[in-house]
């Protein structure tokens, strides 16, 4: 007997974004969002959301390296940005593809 396996694809992608740990924002990522987040915690950073992309602009850490990252997308290779210093992480979550059923 042969076995499939149906999978159920989601194409929802959600921006999580934690400070220390915990997430502070969490929302859909759309073409249709456009959003900034300024972040004032244990330093200051600027995050835009928009048409898919997800940009660090503006980080008061010493080695910028969050600003200079490229944009994240759904289909990043690695889709996270990290200020270590100001304790910031932010990544593009979901689209994955669950088992729904076997037959």
């Amino acid at each position: 007997a042969a076995f499939f396996f149906m999978r159920l694809d989601t194409d929802k992608y959600y921006v999580e974004i934690q400070y220390n740990g915990e997430t502070i924002h969490y929302f859909e990522l759309t073409d249709k969002v456009s959003e900034t987040f300024e972040l004032d915690h244990d330093g200051h950073n600027v995050l835009v959301v928009h048409d898919g992309h997800v940009d660090m602009i503006e980080a008061d850490c010493p080695d910028q390296d969050c600003v200079h990252m490229q944009s994240i997308t759904y289909d990043s290779w690695n889709p996270t940005i990290i200020c270590a210093p100001n304790k910031v992480v932010v990544r593009i979550v979901g689209g994955d593809s669950e088992v729904d059923g076997i037959v």
